[in-house]
């Protein structure tokens, strides 16, 4: 029996699988097998309950924010989330906090140092957009190219493309 894995299981069992002479049997006969030949039939079966839970880990959306969630101004993390959506600027450059790893990775409890991981991230990104403005702003001045991800030629570099 195969090892089952944390959201899986494989089911084998086995098959008799009788092997008939060649030919068609005469009429009103039976097909009489010659031999019996064995095989395996293998079903894959998903253990829901776990394969949930990692959809329910997989579906969590980590915001970071300075708004309060009560007071006079009263932001929900529903109008966080729809506020968010609609800048690409943030979209693009904080899409690394939605990858598993990262988030997965951190183990903050207290809102003082998720607060000051917030923070950190954002003056970070803020750095790394400056430079890709600076880049982008020398290459337009002097018309110049530089290799971009496929070595084509472009003026409009990415931070990591530099990397």
């Amino acid at each position: 029996m195969a090892q089952p894995t944390a959201y899986h299981r494989l089911e084998v069992t086995v098959v008799e699988c009788p092997r008939y002479p060649r030919g068609r049997p005469k009429n009103n006969q039976e097909r009489k097998p010659i031999a019996m030949e064995y095989g395996l039939s293998a079903e894959i079966l998903e253990n829901e309950e776990a394969s949930e839970r990692r959809r329910k880990i997989a579906g969590c959306f980590v915001l970071l924010t300075n708004v309060d969630a009560e007071g006079t101004d009263d932001y929900s993390a529903e109008k966080i989330l729809r506020t968010y959506k609609e800048q690409y600027g943030i979209e693009r450059n904080f899409s690394f906090l939605k990858d598993d790893q990262f988030v997965n990775a951190l183990f903050l409890k207290r809102p003082d140092r998720i607060e000051a991981l917030g923070l950190i991230v954002r003056v970070s990104r803020l750095i790394w957009r400056l430079i890709e403005h600076a880049m982008r702003s020398e290459l337009q001045s002097n018309k110049t190219t530089v290799p971009g991800w496929d070595n084509k030629p472009t003026d409009r570099p990415t931070a990591y493309t530099t990397c």
